[in-house]
């Protein structure tokens, strides 16, 4: 629509409402209703937040608020601890007559700040509840749902970051932040209270030195450098960094800059030595935001390595690898005791609590009480094969499909590390590899696919397939419910366990356990 067309019917439609928030949007949004019914999205509100605003509709029935102010402060309110997230809500909420909209806000990398943690879980709970009743028409009072688990200690934990880049040219510095909600805007930062606290040693590090480049260096760098990538081994203290680039010429820019990447690399390891003696730069990348095969391996290995539940991960700079250690913990021990729960009620034995599988990474104690097992475990998305290598003493046999090369590679490399010898990857579409499978009842099944959820083929695969046993693993409560729905005339849908992998965003990570009817 036409920017002034939108502005007209703004300005026609603007009118003054006393609103209680009384919800939250999947996008992290106060929501409300005015006398009339109309569904309104309020930003940076919270529930029990009374507030004055105009509204303009979005579409039909469907409202948007700005002018924003606070007439009472919910009780579950907390003061925001990031300077990022808004300066002031009254400033960010008038609406600048010189810019397109939506209006400015602040850095992107949350969602939700001004809601006490405790709180927004049980929201992100609620909205998980609200969309598998709506959408795949479940009774929750007929499945055994789980609270959410939430984290001890909900800052710090992203161990995958991709900083976007920007020069500023008064301070004649590179700056890194987060895009701005809603924008394409840099909001730029000196620290990330969700980052890893390492990460703005290792930005600062990387300022210093190209702040001293070559011009030529420089002038390329401001062209075509469009983030900074840090991934983190939170068990380990590894690290890996790589420059993201559009249009690069990644191969002359190893050779002829060699030293200054050089430096950065000895800087970097300089800088988190003081920090702590066993912190180290492992790998340092350039990569092609395009063309991953013109991505270049620069200096160091070519993948720094994670502990997880005792196993030994090998993680290349595009390796899917969840974003969370803590919780990805916390999400194998759960999915391992359903695993385990799932063999023993197949053979009659008693269950295990997940109390019981804490305190040890594989728990043989537990395990042992297990009966052989002659099933095969098939992986579906099984990325860099961290679940089938967590779960390999429960299986004869684990087969993982994946349809990136490079994923199913970092998996059999995995497997080898590991001393694995019952895992083999392979490389396929789900849905293509695992209708040629011989699949029989002991079998189990596991999948874990991107947000967009389960190809329709696939679905009729598993509805068809003979294995007694199946986990899903979800980033997407939309399309996790979208599939069930299809799914739960064959599949009886028996605990469902959400987990808070992302703090301070609406995203929540869900497993379910189900098993074949009949």
């Amino acid at each position: 629509m036409d920017y002034f067309l939108l502005r007209a019917k703004k300005t026609y439609f603007m009118a003054e409402h006393i609103l209680e928030i009384f919800d939250l949007t999947d996008q992290g949004e106060g929501l409300t209703k005015t006398q009339q019914g109309q569904v309104v999205f309020v930003p940076y509100s919270v529930p029990g937040d009374l507030v004055k605003a105009e509204i303009f509709p979005l579409k039909k029935n469907i409202w948007q608020a700005e002018n924003i102010e606070i007439i009472e402060k919910s009780e579950n309110r907390q003061s925001i601890p990031c300077p990022y997230f808004y300066n002031s809500l009254i400033e960010l909420m008038h609406a600048d007559s010189q810019k397109n909209f939506p209006e400015k806000s602040g850095c992107g990398g949350c969602q939700v700040q001004a809601l006490n943690y405790a709180d927004l879980i049980l929201f992100k709970e609620n909205i998980l509840r609200s969309q598998l009743e709506r959408i795949a028409l479940l009774n929750l009072t007929e499945i055994d749902f789980k609270p959410i688990i939430g984290m001890r200690n909900p800052w710090h934990y992203r161990n995958n970051v991709q900083l976007k880049v920007q020069y500023n040219t008064i301070t004649k510095q590179f700056e890194f932040g987060f895009f701005a909600q809603k924008s394409n805007d840099v909001v730029a930062h000196q620290k990330c209270l969700i980052s890893q606290t390492e990460n703005s040693i290792i930005c600062q590090a990387i300022k210093q030195k190209l702040s001293n480049a070559q011009p030529e260096l420089q002038k390329f760098l401001m062209e075509f450098w469009d983030e900074l990538n840090i991934r983190t081994g939170e068990n380990s203290k590894e690290f890996l960094v790589a420059f993201s680039f559009t249009k690069p010429n990644n191969s002359i820019l190893k050779t002829k800059f060699k030293s200054v990447w050089q430096e950065i690399f000895d800087a970097v390891n300089s800088k988190l030595s003081e920090f702590s003696e066993n912190h180290t730069l492992r790998s340092l990348w350039l990569l092609d935001q395009k063309n991953s095969s013109n991505d270049i391996h620069v200096l160091g290995e070519e993948y720094f390595t994670e502990i997880v539940l005792g196993k030994h991960f090998q993680i290349h700079p595009r390796s899917f690898f969840q974003v969370n250690t803590k919780q990805t913990e916390v999400m194998f021990r759960t999915i391992r005791k359903f695993v385990i729960n799932a063999l023993r009620c197949t053979n009659n034995s008693p269950s295990v609590s997940l109390n019981k599988l804490q305190n040890h990474s594989l728990n043989q104690q537990e395990d042992s009480k297990l009966p052989e097992n002659t099933a095969t475990l098939y992986d579906l998305f099984c990325g860099t094969g961290t679940i089938g290598i967590i779960l390999s003493d429960l299986f004869k046999t684990i087969k993982g499909v994946e349809s990136f090369s490079s994923s199913v590679r970092n998996a059999n490399q995995n497997a080898r590390l590991n001393s694995i010898n019952n895992a083999e990857y392979f490389l396929d579409k789900a849905e293509n590899w695992l209708n040629k499978q011989q699949i029989s009842e002991q079998d189990f099944i596991i999948v874990d696919p991107p947000r967009k959820g389960l190809d329709k083929t696939l679905i009729k695969t598993l509805n068809q397939s003979k294995a007694s046993n199946m986990i899903y693993i979800s980033c997407h409560p939309g399309t996790l419910s979208r599939d069930l729905k299809l799914l739960k005339d064959i599949w009886q849908i028996k605990t469902i366990q959400p987990i808070d992998m992302f703090p301070w965003t609406m995203h929540i990570e869900t497993v379910v356990l189900m098993s074949r009817k009949g």
